[in-house]
Formats: structure tokens, C-alpha cells, sequence
């Protein structure tokens, strides 16, 4: 059985009559803690974490770095019209 997204759901981008509602991650506190701190993060890892941790693996900066395109129209975008 697959779960339907509802108007609550904050991570649907349609609500539930089929209006676009676009999303804005800029806004979120993960986006701006990302964007404040997570240079700095990349930059101390090696001293502060390796040594325990291990290395970093490559893809979490890309998750990153994706998530903090996201929204940005000069990136692109897609419209999707329903026929």
C-alpha cells in the first residue's frame, strides 16, 4: 500500500486539489545552517574528525552542495503541465 501526501505534508509540492505550490528551501533552518557553517565544517574535518571518524565520504559534500542549489532558478528548473 503507498501513502498519499497530504495538505500537511510539508514536503509536497501540490496540494491536494492539484495547485502548484512551489517549495522554498531557502527559508528552511537546515538550508541556512548549511550555508553559514558548512564551509567551515569541509575545512576543520580533517583536524577535528578524521583521525575518530574516517574520511569524509565525497558524497556528502555533493548532497550538499545539490540541496543548497536547490530553489535557485539560475540552476533550472522543469515545468510539468498535466494534460
Amino acid at each position: 500500500m503507498i501513502a498519499l501526501p497530504t495538505k500537511e505534508w510539508s514536503g509536497c509540492i501540490a496540494s491536494v486539489n492539484g495547485a502548484y505550490r512551489p517549495r522554498q528551501p531557502r527559508t528552511s533552518p537546515l538550508w541556512r545552517c548549511l550555508v553559514a557553517h558548512f564551509d567551515e565544517f569541509l575545512a576543520l574535518y580533517p583536524e577535528r574528525y578524521q583521525a575518530r571518524l574516517d574520511g569524509l565520504r565525497p558524497v556528502i559534500q555533493h548532497v550538499v552542495e545539490k540541496f543548497m542549489a536547490c530553489g535557485d532558478l539560475a540552476q533550472g528548473f522543469a515545468r510539468i503541465l498535466k494534460y
